[in-house]
């Protein structure tokens, strides 16, 4: 695994990923480029990112479709790839971030089970663990908030 670098980030794209938290600034704020989103920042603000990291697209609209496992009508997906750029195409892989389950977009980018065949493929895919370890750790934050839950 590649170890992390330092890289600048603009103001939109820390409220973007860290929404709330309020970020430790440089003094001196030369002109760079945002490692997210490519515009140019003097922001003063940097983030350690690992060489490899995935990133995640914007929000993109799709057919609705329930979850296979629990129901819950799904209507959005987020390309998750080195460039956060693309789209879902039939055959890709998604997650449900209700109760974690992995489909598949069919034909028509509706939701379906995976084959035993496709199931083998996805064991593995760095996307899908990211997107696992990612929803992990929100539901681990949800839960401290509403131990009820």
């Amino acid at each position: 695994m590649a170890s992390p670098k330092t890289v600048a980030i603009c103001d939109s794209c820390w409220d973007k990923y860290w929404h709330g938290r309020v970020p430790y600034r440089v003094r001196s704020r030369p002109e760079e480029t945002c490692d997210f989103c490519k515009q140019t920042t003097h922001s003063g603000i940097y983030v350690r990112r690992k060489k490899d990291a995935l990133r995640m697209g914007e929000a993109l609209r799709m057919p609705e479709s329930p979850c296979t496992s629990c129901g819950k009508i799904l209507d959005a997906a987020n390309n998750i790839s080195e460039d956060g750029t693309g789209k879902p195409d039939p055959g890709d892989a998604t997650v449900c971030l209700m109760c974690g389950h992995i489909m598949v977009f069919d034909d028509n980018l509706r939701l379906r089970d995976p084959t035993a065949a496709e199931q083998e493929n996805f064991a593995g895919d760095k996307r899908l663990l990211t997107i696992q370890e990612a929803r992990g750790r929100v539901m681990k934050d949800k839960t401290n908030e509403n131990p009820d839950r």
